[in-house]
Protein backbone atom coordinates (compact mmCIF):
# COMPACT_ATOMS: atom_id res chain seq x y z
CA UNK A 1 0.00 0.00 0.00
CA UNK A 2 1.31 3.29 -1.08
CA UNK A 3 1.42 6.24 1.55
CA UNK A 4 0.17 9.61 0.08
CA UNK A 5 0.24 13.03 1.52
CA UNK A 6 2.62 14.56 4.60
CA UNK A 7 2.73 13.05 7.65
CA UNK A 8 2.88 15.10 11.04
CA UNK A 9 6.36 15.41 11.33
CA UNK A 10 7.31 16.50 8.08
CA UNK A 11 4.59 19.25 8.38
CA UNK A 12 6.30 19.99 12.15
CA UNK A 13 9.60 20.73 10.23
CA UNK A 14 8.44 22.56 7.63
CA UNK A 15 6.76 24.62 9.84
CA UNK A 16 9.83 24.99 12.15
CA UNK A 17 12.45 26.13 9.33
CA UNK A 18 9.33 28.96 7.99
CA UNK A 19 8.81 30.17 11.44
CA UNK A 20 12.87 30.42 11.90
CA UNK A 21 13.39 32.24 8.46
CA UNK A 22 10.66 34.70 9.36
CA UNK A 23 12.55 35.08 12.63
CA UNK A 24 15.06 36.34 10.97
CA UNK A 25 13.69 38.01 7.67
CA UNK A 26 10.82 40.35 9.70
CA UNK A 27 13.19 42.08 11.45
CA UNK A 28 15.48 42.88 8.81
CA UNK A 29 12.54 43.96 6.31
CA UNK A 30 11.06 46.66 8.69
CA UNK A 31 15.08 47.92 9.01
CA UNK A 32 15.31 48.32 5.26
CA UNK A 33 11.50 50.38 5.72
CA UNK A 34 12.87 52.39 8.36
CA UNK A 35 16.13 53.24 6.47
CA UNK A 36 14.22 53.76 3.27
CA UNK A 37 12.04 56.17 5.26
CA UNK A 38 14.88 58.22 6.63
CA UNK A 39 16.17 58.67 3.15
CA UNK A 40 12.99 60.17 1.63
CA UNK A 41 13.31 62.61 4.51
CA UNK A 42 16.86 63.14 3.46
CA UNK A 43 15.84 63.64 0.18
CA UNK A 44 12.72 66.20 0.93
CA UNK A 45 14.76 68.13 3.48
CA UNK A 46 17.59 68.87 0.93
CA UNK A 47 14.54 69.53 -1.91
CA UNK A 48 13.24 72.06 0.94
CA UNK A 49 16.65 73.85 1.53
CA UNK A 50 16.85 74.66 -2.20
CA UNK A 51 13.35 76.47 -2.37
CA UNK A 52 14.40 78.29 0.65
CA UNK A 53 17.72 79.65 -1.30
CA UNK A 54 15.25 79.92 -4.12
CA UNK A 55 12.91 82.26 -1.35
CA UNK A 56 16.07 84.04 -0.13
CA UNK A 57 16.56 84.92 -3.71
CA UNK A 58 13.31 86.59 -4.76
CA UNK A 59 12.84 87.58 -1.12
CA UNK A 60 16.43 88.69 0.30
CA UNK A 61 15.29 86.81 3.21
CA UNK A 62 14.21 83.35 4.59
CA UNK A 63 11.64 85.28 7.12
CA UNK A 64 7.93 84.54 6.01
CA UNK A 65 9.12 81.34 4.23
CA UNK A 66 6.33 78.57 4.53
CA UNK A 67 4.98 75.44 3.13
CA UNK A 68 2.63 77.15 0.93
CA UNK A 69 5.04 79.82 -0.26
CA UNK A 70 7.66 77.31 -0.98
CA UNK A 71 4.96 74.76 -2.44
CA UNK A 72 6.09 72.02 -0.77
CA UNK A 73 3.85 68.98 1.26
CA UNK A 74 4.31 69.12 5.09
CA UNK A 75 4.18 65.49 5.45
CA UNK A 76 6.83 63.33 3.62
CA UNK A 77 7.91 59.65 3.24
CA UNK A 78 4.64 58.41 3.32
CA UNK A 79 3.36 60.54 6.04
CA UNK A 80 6.05 59.27 7.85
CA UNK A 81 7.99 62.49 8.90
CA UNK A 82 6.67 65.46 8.95
CA UNK A 83 9.15 68.96 7.79
CA UNK A 84 9.09 71.81 10.02
CA UNK A 85 10.64 74.87 9.52
CA UNK A 86 12.31 75.76 12.86
CA UNK A 87 13.73 79.01 12.07
CA UNK A 88 13.71 81.31 9.24
CA UNK A 89 15.60 85.03 10.13
CA UNK A 90 16.66 87.45 7.80
CA UNK A 91 19.82 85.31 7.01
CA UNK A 92 19.51 81.79 8.06
CA UNK A 93 17.53 78.95 8.63
CA UNK A 94 16.92 75.68 9.94
CA UNK A 95 14.94 72.95 8.93
CA UNK A 96 13.66 69.10 10.27
CA UNK A 97 12.11 66.32 9.69
CA UNK A 98 10.15 64.71 12.22
CA UNK A 99 9.65 61.06 12.70
CA UNK A 100 5.82 59.95 13.04
CA UNK A 101 3.93 57.14 14.80
CA UNK A 102 5.83 53.96 13.53
CA UNK A 103 9.28 55.65 12.59
CA UNK A 104 9.40 56.96 15.39
CA UNK A 105 9.39 53.99 17.55
CA UNK A 106 12.05 52.18 14.96
CA UNK A 107 14.18 55.17 14.32
CA UNK A 108 14.79 56.25 17.84
CA UNK A 109 18.79 56.14 17.32
CA UNK A 110 18.59 58.72 14.75
CA UNK A 111 15.21 60.58 15.87
CA UNK A 112 14.82 64.23 13.82
CA UNK A 113 17.05 64.82 10.73
CA UNK A 114 18.32 68.71 10.74
CA UNK A 115 19.51 70.71 7.82
CA UNK A 116 20.36 74.80 8.38
CA UNK A 117 21.38 77.51 5.85
CA UNK A 118 25.29 76.72 5.94
CA UNK A 119 24.11 72.83 5.18
CA UNK A 120 25.62 71.35 8.57
CA UNK A 121 23.57 68.14 8.95
CA UNK A 122 22.77 66.98 12.67
CA UNK A 123 20.19 64.42 14.25
CA UNK A 124 17.82 64.62 17.43
CA UNK A 125 18.66 60.87 18.47
CA UNK A 126 21.82 59.39 20.16
CA UNK A 127 23.37 57.34 17.06
CA UNK A 128 25.96 58.04 14.90
CA UNK A 129 25.53 61.14 12.68
CA UNK A 130 26.98 59.79 9.25
CA UNK A 131 24.90 56.44 10.09
CA UNK A 132 21.78 58.41 10.03
CA UNK A 133 22.42 61.01 7.21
Amino acid sequence: MKQQGFNLIELLIVLSITGVLLAYAIPSYNDHLTRTRRLMAETALMKMAGHMEAYFAEHNSYEGANFNSLNLPEQVAENHYRLVIQEASASQFKLAALPQEIQARNDARCGSLILNSHGEKHIGGYGNLNECW
